[in-house]
Order: C-alpha cells, then sequence, then structure tokens
C-alpha cells in the first residue's frame, strides 16, 4: 500500500487468474502483487441484472507515497478498462496515466509522490520495460536504465536518491540500482526465482526473497548492502521451508525487519534483527496464519493480519506489553493493510456481500470509516462455509451458494494457484451463476493457500490426483445432498482451475455435464517452453523438475493427450498475449478436439492472462451462462 510496496493485479475485476509470484503460503501476500479494486459508483446498465455487478465504476487504491500521504495512485475502469490514476487528496486532483489497450493496475508511487512507475507490457503480456510518469501526468518515459522483462518487484529509497528495480527474464532475476547520473548497479543476479526488494529506512540495507538452493519456491530471505551488492545475511529455515521479509523498521538505523516463517506447518510472523542476526517471534494464540504487515511509525507496535476460514482480522501487538488488541475491520477479506503517518491504519476490505472498499480505522478511539466507498451492488445470494470428505479422506473446506430458485444444475468453481483459495470476497462471475439458477460449490482443494504448509505442499510432486479426488468429491456433495441433478454438474475456473477442469473432463468423463475453461494449460511441457521465466520457476516446484527430467509426469497430467476421452462440450476463454498459460498449448489442444469433432467453443482475448475490460468481461460471462443454458436444456430432466 506504501510507495514502494504494492502492484496490482484484477482478482476483483471479475475473474481470478491466480498470482504467479510468491503468494500467501510463500512469502506475504502484498509481497509484490497485492491491489484491492475499491470506490464503485455505479453507471448505466443493460442487459441481464447481473451485468451491474461488472460495469459499477470501481477505482482501486494501488498505493500513497510514503513521503507524501495524500498522494496516491489508484487504478479505474471508468473508461470501461482499468487503468492508472493519481489523485492529490488535497486538491481533488486527479490524472489519468495510462492509456493502454489491455489496461493496466499495476505500479507503484515514489516516496516523494512525484513519480509513478509501472511496467510497459505490449498486450498486457506481463513481459517488457520500466517507465515512469509525472504525478501530474505526461507521456511515458522508459527507463533505459533498467532491465527489460517481467517485473519482480521494485523498491525506493526513501530519500529518493536510487530506485532498486527487480526483472525477471531469459537470463534469470536480477535486481539493479538505479541512481541518476550514474551508471545501473546490478545488486543482485540468480537463475533461481527472486523477489521483492524492500530497502532499510537509511536506505543502506536491501532485502529480497530467494531460492539459490533449489529453485522450489521454498524461500530464504537475503539481505545485502544496498550499494554495492554485498552478502550481508541470510535466513533460512531449512530444506522444505519458508522464511520472507516484509517491512523494515521505519525508523533510520533500526535494521529490524519484520519476517513470516512457515517451519511450525503455520506461517507465523517474527523480527529478524539483520545487524546482529537475533529472531524474535510474535506469540499469540491464534488459529489460521498469521501475517506481520507493517510497524508503527515508532516501531512499537505490529500491525498483523490473521487468515482463518477464508476470512481475516487485524490485531495491534504492542512489543514492550506482548499483548494482542484487536481491530475492527468487519467480516470478510482484508487486502493490503497499513499504518498511515497520524497512526490511524488504511486497509482494502471486501467480501460476497460487500463491494471492495477502503476502510481507516482509528485504533485510538476505535472507530471506523470509509475513505473510498464502493456503490451497491444488485442483491446477491450468501455464501456459506461447508466441508466434505476429499482426497484421503481429509475434510476439504468450500463456499457454496444456492439460488433462491435452483435450476437443477450446478458448478464446482475451482480457483486458480494452485497456492490460492477461495475466500469471502466479492465475486461478479459466481454471483452471475446464481442468479441463472446454478448453485455453485468453491472448494479449497488440496494444494490451496491459507490451510497450512502440508496442505499446501501436498500436489508438489504429484499435481492434478489430490485435486482430482477432491473435485469428484465436491460434486458427490451436490448430488448427496440433493443441491443437483446428477446429469446437470459443471466444472469450471480460471487458470490452474482451468487447468483442473480440462483434466476433470478428460480422466473423469462420466461425471460432468460440461466445463469452462478460462486460461487453461492443456500442456504443461508446452507451458514451460513458452512461459515467461517466472512461470518455468512455479512449472518446476509444482512437478519437481523439468521436462527433460521428468517427461511421463508432465504427460501423463497433462490433458492434451487424454483430449480424446472427453465427451462433454467444453468452453475455453484465452489471452492472446498470455504467458502464463501462452496460447500455442491451448490451440494445440483445441486443434485435436476438433479433429474429433469433439464439443469445444472457444472465445479469445486481446490480453494476458485474463482481460481488464468490464465490457470483455460481461462478453465472456453472456457466452458461459448461453453455454450451460444449452447443456442445461439438452439433460434428461
Amino acid at each position: 500500500m506504501r510507495a514502494s510496496r504494492v502492484a496490482g493485479h484484477h482478482s476483483a475485476a471479475g475473474h481470478s487468474p491466480d498470482a504467479t509470484l510468491p503468494s500467501v503460503s510463500a512469502p506475504s501476500r502484498g509481497l509484490i502483487l497485492a491491489v484491492a479494486l475499491l470506490s464503485a459508483r455505479a453507471v448505466p446498465a443493460f442487459g441481464e441484472p447481473w451485468e451491474a455487478r461488472y460495469r459499477l465504476r470501481r477505482e482501486g487504491l494501488v498505493a500513497f507515497a510514503e513521503g507524501a500521504p495524500d498522494r496516491l495512485l489508484l487504478t479505474s475502469n471508468e473508461s470501461g478498462t482499468f487503468q492508472l490514476y493519481s489523485f492529490d487528496r488535497k486538491t481533488g486532483r486527479r490524472v489519468r496515466i495510462t492509456d493502454t489497450p489491455a489496461g493496466k493496475t499495476a505500479g507503484a508511487i515514489s516516496p516523494d509522490g512525484r513519480w509513478i512507475w509501472y511496467l510497459r507490457d505490449p498486450g498486457g503480456s506481463e513481459v517488457g520495460g520500466w517507465a515512469r510518469v509525472p504525478f501530474a501526468g505526461g507521456p511515458p518515459q522508459p527507463v533505459s536504465s533498467a532491465p527489460a522483462g517481467s517485473s519482480a518487484g521494485i523498491a525506493f529509497d526513501r530519500s529518493g536518491r536510487f530506485v532498486v528495480a527487480a526483472s525477471s527474464g531469459a537470463g534469470g532475476f536480477r535486481f539493479d540500482r538505479l541512481e541518476e547520473g550514474a551508471k545501473p548497479v546490478e545488486l543482485y543476479r540468480s537463475k533461481n526465482e527472486a523477489y521483492g526488494p524492500a530497502l532499510s529506512a537509511d536506505g543502506r540495507y536491501l532485502s529480497l526473497v530467494e531460492t539459490e538452493r533449489k529453485n522450489d519456491r521454498r524461500w530464504a530471505t537475503l539481505v545485502l548492502d544496498a550499494r554495492t551488492g554485498e552478502r550481508v545475511a541470510e535466513l533460512w529455515d531449512g530444506e522444505g521451508n519458508s522464511v520472507t521479509s516484509g517491512r523494515w523498521s521505519p525508523k533510520p538505523g533500526d535494521e529490524r525487519l519484520l519476517v513470516q516463517s512457515d517451519a511450525s506447518g503455520l506461517v507465523r510472523p517474527e523480527i529478524w534483527d539483520a545487524a546482529s542476526g537475533r529472531r524474535s517471534k510474535l506469540e499469540f494464540d491464534l488459529p489460521g496464519e498469521v501475517t506481520a504487515e507493517d510497524w508503527s511509525a515508532d516501531a512499537e507496535t505490529v500491525l498483523l493480519k490473521q487468515h482463518a476460514g477464508g476470512r481475516d482480522r487485524l490485531f495491534l501487538f504492542g512489543l514492550a506489553t506482548r499483548r494482542l488488541a484487536p481491530l475492527e475491520a468487519g467480516d470478510g477479506s482484508i487486502g493490503e493493510c497499513a499504518f498511515r503517518p497520524d497512526g490511524k491504519i488504511w486497509a482494502t476490505f471486501q467480501s460476497a456481500a460487500v463491494t471492495p472498499r477502503l476502510i481507516e480505522i482509528d485504533p485510538a478511539s476505535g472507530t471506523r470509516g470509509t475513505v473510498l466507498a464502493s456503490g451497491d451492488a444488485p442483491p446477491g445470494t450468501a455464501l456459506r462455509a461447508v466441508d466434505f470428505p476429499g482426497a484421503g479422506g481429509e475434510k476439504v473446506p468450500a463456499l457454496l451458494g444456492v439460488p433462491a430458485r435452483g435450476n437443477g444444475g450446478a458448478i464446482v468453481w475451482l480457483h486458480g494457484g494452485p497456492h490460492s483459495e477461495t475466500a469471502d470476497a466479492f465475486a461478479p462471475t459466481i454471483q452471475a451463476y446464481l442468479d441463472e439458477g446454478f448453485a455453485v460449490l468453491a472448494p479449497n482443494y488440496h494444494g490451496s493457500a491459507g490451510l497450512g504448509r502440508a496442505w499446501a505442499s501436498s500436489v508438489v510432486g504429484d499435481p492434478m490426483t489430490r485435486e482430482l479426488d477432491d473435485v469428484r468429491a465436491a460434486r458427490r456433495y451436490l448430488v448427496d445432498h440433493r443441491i443437483a441433478r446428477p446429469d446437470t454438474v459443471f466444472v469450471g475456473g480460471w487458470s490452474y482451475g482451468g487447468y483442473l477442469t480440462l483434466c476433470a473432463l478428460a480422466f473423469q468423463p462420466e461425471l460432468w455435464a460440461g466445463g469452462i475453461a478460462g486460461a487453461p494449460i492443456a500442456d504443461f511441457a508446452m507451458q514451460y517452453e513458452d512461459a515467461r521465466a517466472a512461470l518455468r520457476g512455479w512449472t518446476v516446484m509444482l512437478f519437481g523438475g523439468t521436462p527433460a527430467e521428468k517427461p511421463a509426469l508432465y504427460r501423463d497430467r497433462s490433458p492434451l493427450p487424454r483430449a480424446e476421452a472427453i465427451r462433454a462440450p467444453l468452453l475455453v476463454f484465452a489471452g492472446k498475449n498470455d504467458r502464463r498459460a501462452p496460447p500455442r498449448q491451448i490451440e494445440a489442444f483445441l486443434a485435436r478436439m476438433a479433429g474429433m469433432k469433439k464439443s469445444v467453443t472457444v472465445r479469445w482475448f486481446d490480453a494476458g492472462h485474463g482481460s481488464l475490460s468490464a465490457g470483455e468481461q460481461v462478453g465472456e460471462t453472456r457466452d458461459a451462462i448461453a453455454f450451460l443454458r444449452r447443456a442445461v436444456s439438452s439433460a434428461k430432466p
């Protein structure tokens, strides 16, 4: 939320493409990708009532300038596609910063509030070069000294002397110090994944997370001299564990760093003194996973976020008293949260019933207010928590929505990731299906985040097997509880959820009435060949090796070789510029399906891993509903 800490993705804009940079079960959620789409005012909507949820005029806080906190970087869909805007709270002046056809939600603002930085990636490909624009607006100025590629994060020296830009590309991951009037200094380079540059308050040290020992997304935290790149200290919790960095103490000369470790089996916060090497656990009795989000200005209090049961809660932890104090934010999901200079707290909040917004909490008075207010969406269907036995008899948590007037059909809706989750959040797509009369069951299948390291790691090295057992069990739950007829249960999802949708149709063809696969992976070997560098590390982590090292596993867990087994109709959404689920492997799958005269329909959109255009999102959902209607009408009563 502060200057150097936040970029964004568009999960609240409609569909939920999963982030491929470190997730909640690796580094903290806010490490590189974190934005809540916030203020929304209704604009006229036409067609079906569910369209209004997509066509809300929404604005999102990307970051505020640490040294000029009334200067904000926003993202808004007022043009029909999300773009970046600067906003001065003092003057009320608002300026559009980007105007890209594919849209833009990720960016950063310098601590003095003078500059907006973002990655110029043609077609939303997530590959390009850094550029900056004055806060007052103007043409983008390419930063030629910054390495091109995909963003791995950006950090600003508080005094404005230099910037550390991190990128990934064919040569691996690199972190460069950029200072006007001086040659760039390469501070760090690795062939394995590394992300999240953060600078100490005095600009002396740089922290990042890395996987030098093994490119398996088991993270260590590394501290470097921010002037030379000399290694100062590393925090590693051993094979199979992750320890990831958060914010530095805000006091110059205080070299303490907030970190999160999952060595206990759940993510838990600690304070690490990079100078002395001393670690201090923040001891408390809270269920679920807990992360340390920020420091108070005097560095005597830490803001904690607890995640349990698909919902988040905030607490203050006094370092002197070692006591917890709860903060009331509401029942739902909290994204980025941080202390403001006046001691108040800003947090992004949303739930299934509440459209995303930015709230302000005053710890002194206990009051809560809204900084950016969301407009009201059309009334929707409440989701409730359920569970059922899945793979190995283990309990699988899920959210269930049952429409007031059901049509007998249901959808098992699968999140991406797999190290992501379905949480209590505003979801226009799920509500559109419920409006149409379909029940929706969204499981947090094996591999999901938020349920501990063992659950998240259970699919590593063995993708698809446990997940499909859970998906089968989800369908059984819907049928056994008479929520849906056996012949009208569908499966759908985006990204890894799209992959699992293809797998369900190919490996469980007798179970499904149809499938909706957004940005899916149909062949992991081709995905590995065509994906950007960051995604190759993700694929290696998931399979426990490269396609050359594990060819049989890559073949056996890919839907493409099993396409002939698919019986049910299939609808596919795919991005022409997608570098996570690249087009070539989808085209090969579609060609095989067409060659066997299978029932498959595809809608290509001109963007990357998901569209930021409200019009495109409405079009996709309209196609999906028409697809479901046809399939239900052809099913036997």
